[in-house]
């Protein structure tokens, strides 16, 4: 008997047969039927509502020790692992309750100390609210403050996903900019906003005509939320994209991860490369058939499960 829900986020059926099948099945049975956030009134109570992605998000995993620490405007949640290695950093996320099982399986695989960070978010409070707040964390990390910590500065990484993403590629360059310099040993960007110019009709975006979950019109509601004055998309620290050649290079050896049928990732391939042009060590890997769902539903997808493990696998090798 067919189900009698309203689907209102049905898959294109030209992207259908090029998708994860386990991807398909999820959004048939879950998503398809939610009504789209830019299509209501905003209501911050969404932030942490239960949503059908909770089924299938990671697990947090035992680590050695977990604490919170209050900045000013910034949060932070320390992962501690069972057993620390010596000279480990920090990792840098977003979001402060929501990657519990992301970054406890970082600290415990990687062996290092994972520093997850709640900024301030939109609409309450718009750019550049949540890149002071970054900053505010990563000046924290680098100084005498944290000493009780024992982070080895010279060890920080820091990345995130996907506004994460956007925001460790611009504090990366802002570190390098600070006198004294923070020093950044690499960046995972995973699923990142980078192009915070692009819409429905430029290229990047035009290229990938039927996205799942993400699309141009909840891109675009997320931003204008966060840049609601638009001239502000053109700032390098909100398109990192934009960053002068000069300060582009500062940035450090960098891992992006992309899901093939991702709106966002033309933007993130191709700021790979520019980065490349420049002379910065830069890996890129595309999950084929995947969606910007991709890391979210990592407790159910296999191909998300391997995003997990391989950026592990990347942390942990950068301190080697």
């Amino acid at each position: 008997m067919p189900s009698s829900r309203v689907i209102h986020q049905p898959i294109h059926p030209d992207l259908r047969p090029h998708l994860d099948p386990e991807y398909v099945a999820f959004h048939d049975e879950h998503f398809q039927y939610i009504l789209p956030s830019e299509t209501t009134p905003w209501d911050p109570a969404v932030r942490t509502a239960w949503s059908p992605s909770k089924l299938a998000a990671l697990n947090a995993v035992e680590v050695g020790k977990i604490e919170d620490v209050l900045l000013k405007h910034a949060q932070l949640r320390i992962f501690t692992p069972s057993v620390l290695r010596p000279r480990m950093g920090g990792w840098t996320l977003g979001n402060l309750d929501s990657d519990n099982g992301f970054c406890s399986r970082v600290a415990e695989g990687a062996s290092c100390m994972a520093i997850n960070v709640n900024y301030r978010h939109a609409p309450e409070d718009p750019y550049p609210a949540a890149v002071n707040d970054v900053m505010e964390a990563l000046e924290w990390l680098a100084s005498s403050k944290s000493t009780r910590l024992n982070i080895d500065r010279s060890q920080l990484t820091i990345g995130g996903t996907p506004a994460g993403g956007n925001l460790a590629a611009i504090a990366s360059m802002k570190a390098a900019l600070l006198q004294p310099s923070i020093p950044i040993k690499f960046q995972a960007l995973i699923l990142p906003v980078i192009d915070n110019t692009q819409t429905a009709s430029t290229p990047y975006w035009a290229s990938k005509p039927h996205p799942p979950w993400l699309t141009p019109s909840r891109m675009m509601w997320y931003r204008k939320m966060h840049l609601p004055n638009e001239k502000d998309c053109l700032s390098w620290d909100a398109s990192p994209n934009l960053a002068p050649s000069e300060i582009l290079k500062t940035s450090p050896k960098t891992w992006i991860a992309v899901s093939e049928h991702d709106l966002l990732a033309p933007e993130a391939v191709a700021f790979g490369e520019q980065l490349k042009g420049l002379g910065v060590e830069v890996e890129i890997k595309t999950y084929e058939g995947s969606t910007h769902s991709l890391l979210a539903l990592s407790g159910h997808l296999s191909l998300g499960k391997l995003l997990v493990d391989d950026t592990i696998s990347k942390v942990r090798h950068a301190f080697e």
